[in-house]
């Protein structure tokens, strides 16, 4: 068996103590580098620092010349020299305010008498021409804040100078341009619902702007419309409106829409009574189809009406009265007739009539029958007799029949009816026959 023995390995003193010595050195050999290269690097950053602001100081003058320029070309006149930009004069000094104004908050300082300006035209005109220019010199102060860029601009005080330049803002002289006249066409300008109708601009002039209105609410802004449909009736203004430069004109147009024609109505009417003596008063009541819109009647005794229900009509003179109804709407009229009869006032008959004999023999004797009935003379009132002789015969429309003979032997009663538009009467006769 083999035996394995450890031993510490001991590093010599005289290693230690020489390694120790070295790392000294270098530590303070460090501080003093960096002692030496620290201000040069922070002279170097304020360097940097100062290009950077003398940069953006060059950028600003340039940006306060140009600006200033720009005001110039605009407004030639409001430049006061050598005056600061103040409330009060900001509107009679605007070119210095736009200067100043354009440098303030930057690292560049502009005065009053940094600023000048000069125009090709001596003195700036109120009113430019084309070509003419104008041109604004601005100086600016900076600065440095390192002397070592001193050295190379000759001082930690230096000025930057830069001049714009911009071509005076004139207005051309105005050209006159003849005003318009407003004109235009219609087809159709009258028709039944729904109506189509189209426009078209007749208008002159030049530049010309269009504004239509059709009367029913609706507009369009254009030349020429597209056709439009009126779908309710009435009359309708149109009007159209140009303009242009040299001024505006009106032209307006009526269109005129109608509802179609309704079909023709057909007269009708009832009325009651139909007949009756003088003075007969009859009512009328309007039964036409068709929506008539007019009414007119004629009653036959030389009176007329024009309402849909006249009043109660009366007669006073007997005859067949014609009652025509003539009824109209825009479609059409049609008419019809009928007839009243007014009679005559006519009285009570009283039937009365006398035989002779009373007494006969059967197959030989002839009753003659005399008629004797009154209030049955007036004309006009259906006057009838009606004879009844008692053994089957009679007859009617008679005053007086013939004599009448008996076949057969009895008691036969003669009976004679009067009757006329104002009533019934009868009245009898009792006649013997024998063998």
């Amino acid at each position: 068996m083999t035996s394995i023995s450890w031993r510490r390995a001991v590093r010599p003193p005289s290693v230690t103590r020489v390694t120790g010595r070295r790392a000294s050195r270098s530590r303070g050999q460090a501080i003093v580098e960096l002692a030496l290269i620290l201000p040069i690097f922070l002279i170097l950053i304020a360097s940097a620092l100062d290009l950077g602001r003398l940069f953006y100081s060059q950028i600003s003058v340039n940006d306060a010349a140009r600006e200033a320029a720009l005001e110039a070309s605009r407004n030639p006149t409001s430049f006061i020299p050598n005056t600061a930009c103040t409330s009060a004069n900001k509107e009679s000094n605007r070119v210095m305010c736009r200067a100043t104004n354009e440098s303030s908050g930057s690292f560049v300082t502009i005065a009053p008498a940094d600023v000048s300006m000069a125009c090709s035209t001596n003195p700036c005109p109120a009113a430019p021409v084309m070509g003419q220019t104008v041109s604004v010199t601005v100086v600016g102060h900076f600065r440095l804040i390192t002397p070592l860029l001193a050295v190379f601009f000759g001082g930690q005080n230096t000025t930057f100078a830069t001049t714009a330049s911009a071509q005076l803002l004139a207005t051309p002289p105005a050209v006159a341009v003849p005003g318009p006249v407003a004109a235009f066409t219609v087809s159709p300008d009258s028709g039944l619902t729904p109506l189509v109708v189209s426009f078209s601009d007749a208008s002159t002039g030049t530049g010309l702007s269009y504004g239509w209105a059709f009367g029913d609410g609706t507009t369009f802004a254009g030349q020429n419309p597209p056709s439009k449909t009126y779908s309710a009736s009435g009359i309708f203004t149109v009007t159209l409106t140009v303009s242009n430069t040299g001024g505006t004109s009106v032209a307006t147009q009526t269109v005129t829409v109608s509802d179609p024609a309704p079909a023709p109505p057909v007269a009708s009417f009832n009325f009651s009574p139909p007949s009756g003596p003088t003075p007969l008063a009859v009512t009328f009541n309007d039964t036409s189809t068709g929506t008539p819109t007019t009414w007119a009647w004629d009653f036959g005794d030389g009176t007329v009406e024009s309402v849909k229900n006249p009043p109660v009509h009366t007669y006073t003179s007997p005859g067949t009265k014609n009652v025509t109804l003539t009824v109209t709407n825009s479609g059409g009229s049609s008419s019809i007739t009928q007839q009243v009869q007014a009679n005559t006032v006519c009285p009570s008959p009283i039937s009365s009539f006398t035989v002779s004999p009373m007494t006969g023999v059967k197959n030989i004797t002839q009753f003659d029958t005399t008629n004797n009935s009154i209030n049955m003379s007036t004309v006009g009132c259906n006057n009838i007799w009606s004879w009844n002789f008692g053994d089957g015969t009679g007859i009617s429309s008679s005053q007086s029949p013939a004599n009448h003979i008996y076949t057969k032997r009895g008691d036969y009663t003669i009976e004679l009816t009067a009757s006329n538009l104002g009533g019934t009467s009868t009245s009898s006769r009792t006649v013997t026959v024998t063998n």
